[in-house]
């Protein structure tokens, strides 16, 4: 029920009128026989980019990648905004965050297909000039709704990640701490037999000496590693 209140509320907050999904409808079909002449501008604009993105959306995955896109090209033109929609739209950024990719790759994917796609809209209404606004304004307000649902659902899996890294890290201060403390319990004992060695003991006093010191100096990193996660999460929190 929560989520389908959540579609609700982001479908209203994108103000899409029945008028413009209608005349996007209508031009829906046209749109979709372009599907993959749009795939293609993509992915020619996707090759020209940084290194980090072709690798991305490039070699073996490129296929996997193409269809990908052209599948979510056709959604975009003619599929209604409902729960699957929302669905298929999560899946997308749980699929760029998975693959390493960095989500303002995913934005970039727009910017090529703005000009062929409205000369098609123009084209299919030629002289019906409302028909054009209608239909441009509803694939605007649906390509905004889109990039706020992929980002939303990738920036997520960021702070679980975080989450769950510093729950790694903090573990890992525990064993620290532990260590630190069986290391004093050690320099004790050395300590100990020191001094029930007497002179003879002047050896293991170093060293035990040396032990306290590892100790300390453990507990010490401990303490900053703990103080390092700490700000960092309140940071993160603050950011978000």
């Amino acid at each position: 029920m929560f989520e389908d209140t959540k579609i609700i509320e982001k479908k209203e907050f994108t103000m899409i009128t029945e008028k413009e999904e209608e005349a996007l409808k209508e031009a829906s079909e046209p749109l979709e026989r372009k599907t993959e002449e749009f795939t293609n501008i993509v992915f020619s604009h996707l090759m020209r980019m940084e290194e980090k993105v072709k690798r991305g959306f490039g070699g073996k995955k490129k296929e996997e990648w193409r269809s990908i896109i052209r599948d979510y090209l056709k959604s975009l033109f003619k599929d209604a905004i409902d729960k699957s929609y929302f669905e298929s739209r999560k899946a997308l950024g749980n699929k760029i965050y998975n693959r390493g990719i960095a989500i303002e790759s995913f934005i970039g994917i727009y910017n090529p297909l703005i000009k062929p796609v409205l000369e098609e809209i123009f084209s299919t209404f030629e002289e019906e000039r409302e028909k054009v606004i209608l239909a441009v304004a509803a694939l605007m307000k649906r390509t905004n709704l889109d990039i706020q649902i992929v980002t939303e659902t990738y920036m997520n899996l960021v702070g679980e990640g975080i989450a769950k890294a510093s729950e790694d890290l903090k573990s890992m201060v525990k064993t620290i701490s532990k260590i630190a403390g069986q290391t004093k319990l050690i320099a004790l004992n050395a300590a100990i037999e020191a001094a029930r060695a007497g002179t003879s003991g002047k050896t293991f006093a170093v060293v035990a000496q040396e032990i306290s010191k590892l100790a300390a100096s453990s507990a010490k990193a401990a303490e900053e590693a703990d103080e390092m996660i700490r700000k960092h999460l309140e940071s993160f929190v603050k950011g978000w």
